[in-house]
């Protein structure tokens, strides 16, 4: 009798036993898959047909992929060109002749900027003489002129046809002028410019330093030329 009762619970032992490890194998099976389906998502650009309902055929939404496009030109009426942005604010080491050329290189921007769109320019700078004592800027008498193409000709004249100079103005910073004024002076562009030259004709200026660079659209200058027209 003993015997009995001892191989009776033996075996009830061996069944819980049994159905113990079977039920932690299925939570384990069903864990698993649960945390693959959490943190499965679909790509955004599904490449599965789309029903009329516009869903993949796998149901999930439909996102096009992105078609390449040629860059958006921003045509802006004011561009005033960070001085820290600049190679060059002021020239390092003191001019040693008369017209020698400071050439400033203007920066790259992140995005394309419609450069025709611009009819005026306003340039400032300050003039130093050797010993660093500011000079007064109507008799600085430097020159300003834009450059497209470092590599190209920087004697072209804004006039020659296909020319690398689009732009020269002189006597900066003087009153009788324009270029250093609210009013600015006349621009023409084509494309951008990367190149801004200066060049002294004061012996006494040692250095020069830009102030202001900005390029902006006048309403007034477009009715100038409409009339003209």
């Amino acid at each position: 009798m003993k015997r009995a009762i001892k191989l009776f619970a033996f075996i009830i032992i061996v069944i819980v036993a049994f159905v113990l490890a079977a039920g932690c194998k299925k939570r384990k099976t069903t864990d698993t898959f649960t945390s693959a389906t959490s943190t499965y998502s679909p790509s955004i650009y599904e490449n599965n047909a789309a029903s009329s309902e516009g869903t993949s055929t796998n149901n999930f939404p439909i996102i096009a992929a992105p078609v390449s496009e040629a860059p958006k030109i921003i045509k802006l009426d004011k561009l005033e060109v960070s001085i820290s942005l600049l190679s060059l604010a002021r020239n390092s080491e003191p001019f040693e002749s008369q017209w020698e050329d400071f050439p400033v290189y203007l920066p790259e921007w992140p995005f394309e900027i419609d450069w025709e769109h611009f009819n005026r320019i306003r340039v400032k700078v300050k003039y130093y003489g050797n010993n660093m004592e500011e000079i007064n800027p109507d008799i600085g008498k430097a020159t300003v002129s834009l450059i497209y193409d470092p590599e190209g000709n920087w004697k072209d004249s804004p006039e020659d046809d296909d020319t690398n100079v689009p732009f020269k103005a002189f006597n900066l910073m003087e009153s009788s002028e324009n270029i250093s004024t609210d009013e600015g002076e006349k621009l023409s562009l084509e494309k951008m410019p990367l190149i801004i030259l200066f060049q002294s004709g004061n012996p006494n200026v040692a250095y020069i330093e830009v102030t202001e660079i900005t390029f902006f659209w006048s309403e007034e200058e477009d009715e100038e030329e409409d009339e003209s027209d």
